[in-house]
């Protein structure tokens, strides 16, 4: 969750600086795991409320129960997440050289 804050320097309560958080729905990765740990309102290290994180319709069931969370997060099949990188325009596309995001800090 900090390192998502670090992404979003600058940015408002509902995330302006980050464009999505795509996460791998994959049975073997425990990605929903990690969708369902982003969805509820947290405390961060700088003692400030912070809204959740939601995919508003791979998880519409929990949009009522959470409703502050913002629409950021997008899980995804592997299968979609290859093809949704091989779309991304060239400069965008050379940080991947495998169907796996990585997430370095932000300078």
């Amino acid at each position: 969750k900090e390192i998502i804050l670090d992404y979003n320097q600058g940015g408002d309560e509902n995330y302006s600086n980050i464009l999505g958080i795509y996460i791998d729905a994959g049975s073997g990765g425990g990605g929903v795991n990690i969708a369902d740990y982003l969805m509820e309102d947290w405390k961060g290290k700088d003692g400030k409320m912070h809204k959740g994180l939601i995919d508003k319709v791979y998880s519409e069931e929990y949009v009522k129960k959470f409703p502050n969370a913002v629409d950021k997060v997008h899980l995804m099949s592997p299968s979609q997440l290859s093809t949704d990188i091989l779309t991304l325009p060239e400069p965008s596309r050379l940080r991947y050289r495998c169907p796996v995001p990585l997430y370095p800090k932000p300078q």
